[in-house]
């Protein structure tokens, strides 16, 4: 977590070259909150959606730390449908394995 320390809201991200990133970092930021357990998930959750919107498998990314935050292990299986229909083949096999 000391890694993805910075809040999505921090100004790094107002600039063009970290804007492209924000996606990405709002999808590990919203999974690893919830690997952790933090007791701000919720929030980081409700943060990471919009910041991962313009990027479909940021999107799905952010659903399935969702997804494993409430336990709801099929919704994480059908995430790996949807991440299969994107070409992200190794989030498909992460969810597969997470959904097991």
């Amino acid at each position: 977590m000391g890694v993805l320390a910075v809040d999505l809201d921090h100004p790094v991200w107002a600039g063009w070259s970290t804007a492209l990133w924000r996606p990405w970092y709002a999808a590990a930021w919203a999974e690893a909150a919830t690997l952790a357990h933090l007791p701000d998930l919720d929030e980081r959750l409700r943060s990471a959606a919009p910041a991962a919107r313009d990027n479909p498998v940021a999107t799905a990314l952010v659903q399935r730390a969702a997804a494993i935050a409430t336990g709801d292990l099929e919704r994480v299986a059908a995430l790996a449908t949807t991440l299969d229909g994107l070409g992200a083949t190794y989030q498909r096999d992460r969810s597969r394995r997470l959904s097991s």
